[in-house]
C-alpha cells in the first residue's frame, strides 16, 4: 500500500519535469534572436550617433582654435586679410554662409601674397596655396580631415568699423557623402592707438579696452510677521510668534518682480538679461517654508558665437494664475492678501537694435517687468480694516555697448551723441515708474519714481552721472513734523523716523493701534577715477537708490483675544554701475 502511494507520487512528480517540445524551442530561439538583432541595431545606431557627435565636437574645437589664432595676429596683419579666398561661400567679394546670420559681408583681402616676414605668414590667413584654407587631421583616425576656412569682413564698410572674424569648418562624416559644417565668429575692435601693429606686442586681442555694465531694479514687496505682546514688567519669550492667535503662521512674504541687465565687453561682447517674477513664502511656527515662485525668464546674446548659438534671444514671461497667498486665519480674525502675477520680458541682442535705446550692431539688453496692485486687509469680527495698498508699477533695466565708429541713439545720453572714436563707450540705466503706497491711518507715499543712469567710455567725462527720485518726495502721515513738510528732498530723510503710536480703530469691541517706523535713504553716487585716463585702473561709477522702507507694528484687541504683527514694506530700489579700463599696453604704444 505504501509502495503504491509512493509510485503514484513519483509519477506525478515526473509529469512536472517534462521538457520543452521542439516547436517551443524554435519559437524561443526566434524571439531571442529578434531581441538580440534589435539590440545590435540599436547599439550600432548609438555608436554612429556618438561618432557623429564627436566629429561635430572636434569641428567646433577646431573652429574656436583657428579663431583664437586669428585674434592673436597683430592688428595690421589681421585687418589686411588673406591674399586669396577659397570657399563656396565667397561671391563677388562678399561672404554669405547659408544657415548662419552671415550674408553679404564685404571681404577684406590684400593685394599681394603674404611675405615671410609678415606675422600672418603660415597663419590661418596663409594656408593652402596662400589662401584662407587650412587642413586639420583627426589624431585618432589618420586620413580623416577637417577643412577650416578663415574670413575677415566688415559690415558696413568703413575705416572705423569693427572687423568680423569668421571661421567655417567642413567635414564629411564617416560613412556619409554629404558635407557638414560649423561656424564660429567674433568681432575685433581696434582701440584708438597703434597697439597691435606689426612691430609691437601684445596682439590685437590683448589690446582691447574693457567695459563692464550692470543695471538692476526691484519692485515693491510686502511681508507680515508675528510680533510679541509685551505686558508691563514682563519679558517676552523668544520668537517666532504667531501672526494671529491660533493661525500657527509666523510670517508671510510677498516679493515683487525684479529685472537686471549686464554686459561684459572687450574684443567681443556678451549680454545677459533677466526678469525674476517674484515669490510668495509662508512660514509656520517651526519655520517650515511653503514657498512658490513666479517663473522668470532670461536671455543671453554674444557677438562671439559658434553654430547653434543664438545671436539674439527674446523670451517673454507668462503670468501664473492665483499667485496670491492663502488667508491667515486666527481666533475671530483673518488677514487677506491681494496680488496679481507680475509680467515682463527679457531682451538680449547683438545684431539687431533695442528700439530707441541702441542701434543695430550695438550689443544691448532690456528687461522690463510690471508689478500689479498689492494689498493687505484685516478682518476682525464683522469689521474690515485696510492695512496697506501699493499701486501698480513698472520697473526697467537697460544697458548698451556702443562700438567705435558708431553714433549712439537714445538711452541715457551719457555716450556722446556723435561718432565715437577708439573702442566706443557703454551706458546703463534703471528706473521705477511712479506709484502710490497707502497705509491707512499711518501715511501715504506718492511720486516715488527713482531713476538712475551711468555711462563710461573713451572721450567721456568720467564723473558724468545723475540719480534722482523723480521730483519732490511727498509724505503724508499722522506725524505733524512730516505733514508740515511733505515736499522735502530725499536727503532730508537720511534717517529713520519713529511715529507716535497711532489709533487705527477704537470701538466697543475692537481696538487697533500702530507703531510705525519709516526709513528713507538718500540716493548714493559713487565714482572711482584716480586715473582720469583709466589706464592704470578702471574708472567706475555706481549709483544706488535704496528702497523706502515702512515698518508698522499693529496691536489688535478683539474682546479677550489679542494679536500683534509687523507689516514691512519695501518700496522698490535700483542699482546701476559701469566701469571702463583702457588697455595699458595700448597707451604705452602711443606715449
Amino acid at each position: 500500500m505504501q509502495l503504491g502511494l509512493a509510485g503514484s507520487l513519483n509519477r506525478r512528480h515526473n509529469s512536472r519535469d517534462d521538457g520543452f517540445t521542439l516547436v517551443e524551442l524554435v519559437v524561443a530561439m526566434f524571439i531571442i534572436g529578434g531581441v538580440l538583432l534589435s539590440l545590435i541595431t540599436l547599439q550600432t545606431k548609438a555608436m554612429v550617433s556618438i561618432a557623429q557627435a564627436k566629429e561635430r565636437q572636434q569641428a567646433t574645437a577646431i573652429a574656436n582654435e583657428v579663431l583664437e589664432q586669428l585674434r592673436a595676429l597683430p592688428w595690421r596683419s589681421l585687418t589686411s586679410g588673406p591674399a586669396a579666398y577659397q570657399a563656396a561661400y565667397v561671391s563677388g567679394g562678399k561672404l554669405t554662409v547659408p544657415g548662419e546670420p552671415i550674408e553679404g559681408e564685404t571681404l577684406v583681402e590684400r593685394s599681394s601674397a603674404i611675405g615671410a616676414n609678415d606675422a600672418a605668414s603660415n597663419s590661418p590667413l596663409d594656408g593652402i596655396n596662400g589662401t584662407n584654407l587650412t587642413l586639420h587631421a583627426d589624431p585618432v583616425l589618420p586620413g580623416f580631415e577637417f577643412k577650416a576656412y578663415s574670413f575677415v569682413t566688415q559690415k558696413p564698410v568703413g575705416v572705423d568699423e569693427p572687423y568680423n572674424l569668421t571661421v567655417v569648418v567642413e567635414w564629411i562624416p564617416r560613412g556619409k557623402t554629404e558635407t557638414r559644417r560649423v561656424a564660429a565668429r567674433t568681432i575685433a575692435f581696434n582701440p584708438d592707438s597703434v597697439c597691435g601693429n606689426d612691430d609691437t606686442r601684445p596682439y590685437s586681442s590683448a589690446c582691447q579696452d574693457f567695459f563692464v555694465t550692470q543695471a538692476s531694479a526691484s519692485g515693491p514687496s510686502l511681508s507680515i510677521s508675528g510680533a510679541p505682546i509685551i505686558y508691563e514688567g514682563e519679558t517676552p519669550e523668544s520668537g517666532p510668534y504667531e501672526i494671529l492667535p491660533g493661525s500657527n503662521i509666523s510670517e508671510v512674504s510677498i516679493s515683487g518682480a525684479s529685472v537686471g541687465v549686464a554686459i561684459d565687453a572687450a574684443q567681443s561682447a556678451k549680454v545677459r538679461s533677466k526678469v525674476s517674477g517674484g515669490s510668495i513664502s509662508v512660514y509656520d511656527l517651526d519655520r517650515n517654508d511653503q514657498s512658490r515662485s513666479q517663473d522668470g525668464v532670461s536671455a543671453t546674446a554674444s557677438d562671439s558665437v559658434t553654430s547653434g548659438d543664438k545671436l539674439d534671444s527674446l523670451e517673454q514671461m507668462l503670468p501664473i494664475t492665483n499667485f496670491v497667498p492663502d488667508p491667515v486665519s486666527g481666533e475671530g480674525m483673518k488677514l487677506l492678501f491681494t496680488t496679481d502675477s507680475p509680467r515682463g520680458d527679457a531682451n538680449a541682442k547683438t545684431a539687431t537694435s533695442c528700439g530707441n535705446w541702441a542701434a543695430d550692431e550695438h550689443p544691448c539688453g532690456i528687461a522690463i517687468a510690471s508689478n500689479e496692485r498689492q494689498s493687505v486687509v484685516l478682518k476682525v469680527g464683522d469689521e474690515t480694516i485696510n492695512l496697506a495698498e501699493v499701486g501698480a508699477s513698472t520697473i526697467t533695466a537697460q544697458s548698451a555697448r556702443h562700438p567705435g565708429g558708431t553714433t549712439p541713439v537714445g538711452g541715457a545720453s551719457h555716450c556722446v551723441a556723435a561718432t565715437l572714436v577708439g573702442s566706443g563707450c557703454t551706458e546703463a540705466e534703471a528706473s521705477l515708474s511712479p506709484f502710490t503706497a497707502v497705509f491707512p491711518g499711518v501715511g501715504a507715499f506718492t511720486n516715488h519714481a527713482p531713476a538712475s543712469s551711468v555711462g563710461r567710455g573713451v572721450g567721456l567725462t568720467m564723473h558724468d552721472s545723475n540719480a534722482s527720485r523723480g521730483g519732490p518726495f511727498s509724505v503724508s502721515t499722522a506725524d505733524s513734523d512730516w505733514t508740515n513738510a511733505p515736499n522735502m528732498e530725499p536727503d532730508a530723510f537720511a534717517e529713520s523716523r519713529t511715529l507716535a503710536p497711532i489709533v487705527i480703530r477704537d470701538t466697543e469691541d475692537i481696538v487697533v493701534t500702530a507703531d510705525a517706523v519709516i526709513t528713507v535713504v538718500p540716493y548714493n553716487v559713487h565714482n572711482v577715477s584716480e586715473d582720469p585716463e583709466c589706464r592704470s585702473e578702471a574708472c567706475t561709477g555706481r549709483e544706488t537708490v535704496d528702497a523706502v522702507r515702512v515698518d508698522i507694528t499693529y496691536y489688535v484687541k478683539h474682546g479677550s483675544t489679542e494679536a500683534a504683527f509687523t507689516l514691512s514694506a519695501s518700496l522698490g530700489d535700483i542699482h546701476v554701475s559701469a566701469s571702463y579700463k583702457a588697455s595699458p599696453k595700448a597707451w604705452e604704444d602711443v606715449d
